[in-house]
């Protein structure tokens, strides 16, 4: 005699194989998405999403990465022609419905989640906050018209800004504006930072070339607020010569840096200027563990950086100036690679097919001011020789 089939096994059965159904799929769409994501991760990926100076620094790092492309491959694999008809099997015959099957695994994330809550409450409460990023160096935050002494590697600098704000001799030191001019901006290496005044980069270019030099660096800048300084002052020069920008493209984060204004793209590719943005997420000490533990980055830096870079030599041509990048990497020793044998794989990306000229400057740790990241007096004469060598190369300086 056959067993009597009745709506309810029926409705059972149906359930069972809608259960089957969704966890296999669910089951290939996990393993899909770390095969895709083994093919997607190579080396450069590596560098620019999970290396924190966006170049390899650790000869063992790009290893790491193989390994765990290849596992997740793997593992991908497995789950799709393994993991996924067995466990489909194991559920179907089971019986049991989504609500009995997820239903434990959903209290638990919950429970999970609920765990994060009050930790993250209990820090907030307890004044936990992520560390702050400082805006500016203090020692060498200067306003117009200000000098003062400090003390790097040993040695007894002085700063001073003239009126307008630039580094000068003299807070009374200013620039003639109808003379011929070379300007520079940038950061700390292009400031002069522990260095004296006749030793910094912008300096030691006019002993050498003979035009009047302009430093309007400003440590711990960004390229784009290099750009905007470069738009407020550059109008005041009735005869520019060239604009030399430094791009320490290992720093290139500093472009994205969310704690103070800074510049963006539209959807159309434009830049845009944005207020410092604020999020519960950012304010998370949580999510600085988080951060720390996993430093992922998104893709907005390579192409805001060079969209930043490409508008600061179409700015400097609109005063028929010549347009120099001088990419560095000074403090940070990238290693070459497969992809990248002779430069890091960063200043490929920032100057591939970008309308101007650049050059790529770096010096040895000898040249450096002592255990600090910055150049020292011969390591500024360093750089500034091969900016005269471009300029002149370039036909702009004699």
């Amino acid at each position: 005699m056959r067993p009597r089939v009745t709506s309810g096994t029926f409705a059972d059965a149906r359930a069972a194989l809608r259960a089957r159904l969704i966890v296999e799929a669910l089951v290939v769409l996990l393993g899909i998405s770390l095969v895709a994501w083994a093919i997607r991760a190579d080396d450069a990926w590596f560098q620019l999403h999970m290396m924190r100076r966006y170049c390899v620094v650790d000869e063992a790092a790009l290893p790491r990465a193989h390994v765990a492309r290849s596992i997740a491959a793997m593992v991908g694999a497995l789950l799709v022609l393994v993991v996924r008809p067995r466990l489909g099997r194991r559920v179907h015959a089971s019986g049991r419905s989504l609500v009995s099957l997820f239903g434990p695994s959903l209290r638990i994330a919950v429970a999970v989640s609920m765990a994060f809550v009050v930790v993250e409450v209990f820090l907030r409460m307890r004044g936990v906050r992520p560390p702050e990023v400082p805006y500016k160096p203090p020692e060498v935050d200067l306003p117009a018209s200000a000098s003062k002494e400090h003390v790097v590697g040993g040695r007894t600098v002085h700063y001073a800004t003239n009126r307008h704000g630039f580094r000068a001799r003299t807070p009374d030191d200013v620039p003639d504006f109808a003379a011929p001019t070379i300007l520079f901006i940038g950061e700390s290496i292009a400031f002069g930072y522990g260095l004296d005044h006749d030793e910094t980069i912008p300096a030691l270019v006019a002993a050498q070339t003979g035009i009047q030099t302009v430093n309007l660096a400003v440590s711990g800048s960004g390229n784009d607020e290099a750009l905007l300084r470069l738009k407020a002052q550059l109008p005041r020069f009735s005869h520019p010569v060239a604009v030399v920008a430094f791009v320490v493209y290992t720093q290139a984060d500093r472009n994205v840096a969310a704690y103070r204004p800074r510049l963006a793209l539209t959807r159309a590719g434009l830049l845009e200027e944005v207020p410092p943005g604020w999020s519960f997420v950012r304010s998370s000490p949580l999510w600085a563990v988080l951060r720390a533990a996993v430093p992922y980055r998104d893709d907005e830096v390579v192409d805001l950086t060079r969209t930043i870079l490409r508008e600061t030599a179409a700015y400097t041509r609109t005063r028929d100036a010549f347009p120099l990048m001088v990419f560095t990497s000074r403090g940070t020793h990238c290693l070459p690679t497969e992809r990248s044998p002779t430069r890091p794989w960063m200043a490929d990306q920032l100057t591939a097919q970008q309308p101007f000229s650049s050059i790529d400057v770096d010096i040895e740790d000898t040249l450096a001011l002592g255990t600090d990241i910055h150049p020292g007096p011969a390591g500024a004469l360093h750089y500034a020789e091969e900016i005269a060598k471009a300029l002149r190369t370039a036909g702009v300086v004699r």
